[in-house]
């Protein structure tokens, strides 16, 4: 029962068509008997309750993919919302890291036009 102890939940998965990983979705629907067997109405949706104290628990998404435009992501995050509602918990945010780091890589390629292309790319989606 590490996971109904924990404050902070860590999702990590790559980005599969727009969402996460099938093992990755198993386990997070195997969560769902951790709660208890009944439905109790929050924030205007049918939701399971929880066991244990779950006033400052997290979840926490950290995940990459081959796109580097962050709206790769939207769907993913959103389903990754859903889940820390449905537990009771705050949704801590995503790793936003990804964008410096394909914007470091984008700049060192050896293609002149590529990289150009790729860096202006990267300065339009991070304004």
């Amino acid at each position: 029962m590490k996971v109904v102890a924990a404050n902070v939940l860590v999702l990590a998965t790559p980005l599969y068509v727009d969402g996460m990983t099938g093992p990755l979705k198993m386990v997070v629907d195997r969560m769902i008997p951790l709660g208890e067997p009944k439905i109790e109405y929050r924030e205007d949706h049918c939701r399971h309750s929880g066991r244990g104290p779950l006033s400052d628990r997290k979840v926490v998404l950290v995940s990459n993919c081959g796109f580097w435009e962050m709206d790769s992501f939207n769907a993913l995050v959103t389903h990754v919302k859903a889940i820390a509602k449905n537990l009771n918990a705050a949704f801590a945010g995503a790793n936003q890291q990804i964008a410096k780091q394909v914007r470091r890589v984008a700049g060192a390629g050896t293609d002149g036009y590529a990289s150009e292309r790729a860096r202006a790319r990267m300065d339009r989606l991070s304004s």
